[in-house]
């Protein structure tokens, strides 16, 4: 993702997306690319991962192990009365949150899910089941950013 977001010049477009007031959701590999800084980037990366740096947090990439490893399991996440049945695969986990970053969800002592500000990320994959309340907290996010004027930055 980071590869093709080079060769086809989002990088930019992304930041300036987000400078200019609006919310982002990045679920696994996308909460990968919002966060400050990556552990585990493959050898072919040089170890170094690119990412948009929105985010004040280091995500560690495959937490959890491979994918052979994946699981399903009832996460608590502030915002919702009930558990979410959380999706993992080869997820990170968001370590060393800055002061603005409000965790959201953990699993196995681990942080799973966060909030700053209009940024939103999930270690897990909410999009691969049928249970939409987190997309409904976003669209909360994305609704709350609306009614803001837009940043001229």
């Amino acid at each position: 993702m980071a590869r093709l977001l080079g060769d086809f010049g989002l990088w930019g477009p992304l930041r300036e997306f987000h400078a200019g007031g609006r919310a982002l959701w990045g679920t696994c590999a996308g909460a990968i690319l919002l966060a400050r800084e990556v552990e585990g980037a493959p050898p072919q990366f040089g170890g170094h991962q690119d990412s948009l740096g929105l985010l004040d947090v280091n995500v560690r990439r495959n937490a959890f192990g491979r994918q052979v490893d994946s699981f399903c399991v009832p996460l608590a996440v502030d915002g919702l009365e009930a558990p979410f049945e959380a999706l993992f695969i080869r997820a990170p986990v968001l370590t060393d949150l800055g002061p603005d970053v409000q965790p959201l969800a953990e699993h196995a002592g681990q942080v799973v899910m966060v909030r700053q500000g209009r940024v939103l990320a999930s270690a897990f994959h909410p999009e691969l089941t049928l249970d939409a309340r987190i997309h409904a907290l976003f669209l909360d996010l994305v609704r709350e950013t609306l009614q803001q004027p837009a940043s001229t930055t």
